[in-house]
């Protein structure tokens, strides 16, 4: 996938929410909150957009 949004790749945007899924689920705060703050920044991009197929971690 090459799409952009803005400067970011799309690709990287939806590894870093499934960053953000794995901390989530590792019950890891200190993970999740790093991966939130990546996520934050692109998360509108997501909301308005249907979610690619992804691979389970």
């Amino acid at each position: 996938m090459t799409e952009r949004y803005g400067n970011r790749r799309v690709v990287t945007m939806y590894a870093e929410i499934n960053e953000l899924r794995r901390a989530i689920r590792a019950h890891d705060s200190e993970a999740t909150e790093a991966a939130w703050d990546k996520v934050e920044a692109h998360i509108d991009y997501a909301y308005g957009h249907p979610t690619p197929s992804r691979e389970e971690p």
